[in-house]
């Protein structure tokens, strides 16, 4: 348990288990992980310098109040890091991170450790189509270092958070396998009751035709009314879903919730469909016979 410079822990509450890593410089940076307060560790956090820690967000509100409370005062860590007190230069957004550490976690500077017999060495490619070319590049260049040097694996990004993503993953799967069937079933609902709507209008249609009114302005009569009824669901259907983004926004990673291509994607799906739902109906009750239509009224 990590507890703060002067301040005892309290017998009665429970013990709260707080996760442990070593990072060297700019690993926040180079996993993406957003500082939220103070900074990243970088080359003066050496085994010359005062020992610093980083915390996450979570554990720096639970022992200081908030995130820049914590910055410049001293955490006391686990008895078997057998450390003098950390001082802390640094919080981490928990919440918004990228998996992988626990919400309650402490890091400390790798430079300010002894070497010990593993480490995991984290190289941020500038591109997906680079990984497969830094990963030799890498090897290569451990390789001319010290060529006994066993390489244990080399893995990406998403390959090594497997294994801690496997139930994150699957709920996103799952989320959006369910997402498409809703898209797919209010897609043909929208074009079901559009086409429906154009088509009990099929003796209307056929009374201005038998009087002269040109197809072509018929039809875009009717696609203009559809459109508009389209407009009014999207306009509400917009509000609900930014209304909703409170509730989205915890469970999404490294996305905002209020996502500008998820929406305007949906919307052009959307009006793509209206839209031929009002054409394909339309175009079929302009063709109808107007002598056949008149005999009918």
């Amino acid at each position: 348990m990590v507890t703060a410079e002067g301040s005892a822990p309290d017998p009665a509450g429970k013990p709260i288990e707080v996760g442990i890593y070593a990072a060297g410089p700019r690993y926040f940076h180079t996993m993406g992980i957003p500082i939220v307060a103070g900074r990243d560790f970088d080359e003066r956090d050496a085994a010359g310098s005062g020992p610093v820690a980083i915390l996450s967000s979570v554990e720096a509100r639970r022992l200081f109040g908030s995130d820049r409370s914590a910055i410049g005062k001293r955490v006391i860590p686990p008895g078997e890091l057998n450390s003098p007190p950390l001082q802390v230069v640094g919080v981490f957004d928990s919440i918004r991170k990228t998996p992988g550490p626990d919400e309650h976690a402490l890091f400390t500077s790798f430079l300010q450790h002894q070497p010990g017999q593993a480490m995991t060495l984290v190289v941020k490619a500038a591109s997906a189509g680079e990984l497969d070319s830094m990963a030799r590049a890498v090897t290569s260049s451990i390789q001319k270092i010290d060529p006994v040097m066993p390489i244990a694996e080399v893995r990406k990004g998403e390959d090594h958070a497997a294994p801690e993503l496997g139930a994150v993953r699957l709920t996103a799967e799952v989320a959006m396998l369910l997402g498409l069937v809703a898209l797919t079933l209010a897609s043909l609902g929208l074009y079901g009751v559009i086409s429906y709507a154009v088509s009990v209008r099929a003796r209307e249609i056929g009374i201005p035709l038998a009087l002269g009114a040109h197809s072509g302005n018929v039809r875009a009569l009717i696609i203009r009314q559809g459109m508009l009824l389209t407009a009014f669901g999207l306009t509400a259907g917009l509000i609900v879903s930014l209304m909703a983004t409170p509730v989205l926004h915890s469970m999404l990673i490294n996305l905002p919730a209020t996502d500008p291509v998820t929406f305007a994607g949906v919307s052009a799906l959307l009006i793509a469909i209206a839209l031929v739902a009002c054409y394909v109906p339309a175009r079929r009750a302009t063709r109808i016979d107007p002598i056949a239509t008149l005999r009918a009224e």
